[in-house]
């Protein structure tokens, strides 16, 4: 285990609450996963709820967790997995004769079987909640603005309706993992509910992880984002590079794609076009887990992608990353730098969009993205 995996895992088993803010790839998934599948094998009657921000990550996750646990000799763990496409009856199903041990829901879901709590139907679930004693808020720099306001509500009421239906939110121990927050702690107490227990939640900031470094590149405002784009694209397909570019929206991802396909055709190099895919939220789960294995393969080098791809879901190694246009938040910004350099030094090249004003900043002023 890395030092930080280590300091997680007793902090937990001395029954603390855990705010996780170490860098992206760090193994932040280890860190509460071992403390967790322990205590759940302890006893068989624990349970733990996952809340993730994006469908996607929580699948891709609760696919590693089941590895784990196959890995466990005879281990007799149930986990679930419940998103907006999975149908009522099969979530019937995930009760059945006893609730998951380990359940991962979204928001909306988690919002949703807390308004039907009091329902006849709802007996598997509240037994959920009496033996409830782990919840995890991965990727917690998600809930931000308004969206935040509603996840503190939603933890409010997973706090009551435990009490409610005779469980103990008070033995509740609650994990907060992200990569990028600027003030963990203050978020991590506002969500958990106890202000006045500062003392009960222990904040990891330094990584114990390897970590190959990287080299940021910051290149003029461009008044021609996508050509230069592809250019460096299709550079890195010359040189065998493998890589990841992040544009701001699905339309931007598509057009650079048909720029790509052209250009490609045009200098007679269009066998490199077969060599790059789109990644966004809306592709199937099935869809996504192809891209994922064609890039391990080498089928596929170069990724186009929305924020989709800006957390959670592991990705193979990547030499380069390229950011056309700035994303947003400096915290969106250092989650995608993250993908790149990780077992070997990466480079990451950041391509300002001209007519975006924040773009045309710190495109001519660099070092403040590295100063907050």
């Amino acid at each position: 285990l890395y030092s930080h995996q280590l300091e997680a895992l007793n902090s937990l088993r001395a029954g603390m609450d855990l705010c996780l803010v170490t860098p992206t790839a760090s193994g932040k998934t280890l860190c509460y996963n071992l403390p967790i599948l322990e205590s759940c094998l302890q006893n068989p009657r624990t349970t733990a709820l996952y809340i993730f921000p994006l469908k996607a990550l929580a699948i891709d996750q609760m696919q590693k967790l089941r590895s784990l646990c196959e890995a466990i000799p005879d281990c007799p763990l149930k986990i679930g997995l419940m998103t907006g496409d999975t149908p009522k009856e099969e979530r019937m199903r995930l009760f059945v004769p006893n609730p998951p041990n380990i359940l991962a829901v979204s928001p909306d879901l988690l919002h949703y079987h807390l308004y039907n709590l009091r329902r006849d139907d709802a007996k598997t679930w509240r037994r959920f909640l009496q033996q409830l004693r782990w919840v995890v808020c991965d990727e917690s720099h998600n809930y931000i603005a308004s969206f935040g306001a509603h996840f503190t509500n939603l933890m409010r009421r997973l706090r009551l309706g435990c009490d409610r239906v005779g469980g103990n939110s008070d033995k509740i121990q609650f994990i907060c993992s992200s990569a990028t927050i600027g003030n963990p702690t203050e978020m991590a107490l506002r969500f958990i509910g106890r202000t006045e227990q500062e003392q009960r939640l222990h904040a990891i900031e330094h990584s114990g992880a390897r970590s190959a470094g990287r080299t940021l590149l910051c290149l003029t405002p461009s008044n021609a984002a996508n050509p230069d784009a592809c250019k460096i694209i299709i550079s890195w397909l010359q040189h065998d590079l493998s890589g990841i570019v992040f544009c701001n929206s699905r339309a931007a991802v598509k057009s650079l794609l048909g720029l790509i396909q052209r250009e490609t055709q045009r200098q007679g190099l269009s066998y490199l076009a077969a060599k790059v895919a789109v990644f966004y939220s809306s592709l199937t789960s099935t869809r996504r887990r192809e891209i994922v294995q064609q890039l391990q393969s080498g089928r596929l080098k170069v990724i186009l992608s929305t924020s989709a791809l800006e957390a959670g879901i592991d990705l193979p190694e990547l030499d380069c990353c390229l950011l056309r246009g700035f994303p947003g938040s400096l915290m969106s910004f250092w989650q995608r730098v993250g993908r790149a350099g990780r077992s070997r030094h990466g480079l990451v090249m950041f391509l300002p969009v001209a007519q975006n004003s924040l773009d045309a900043y710190y495109g001519s002023y660099p070092e403040q993205l590295l100063s907050g």
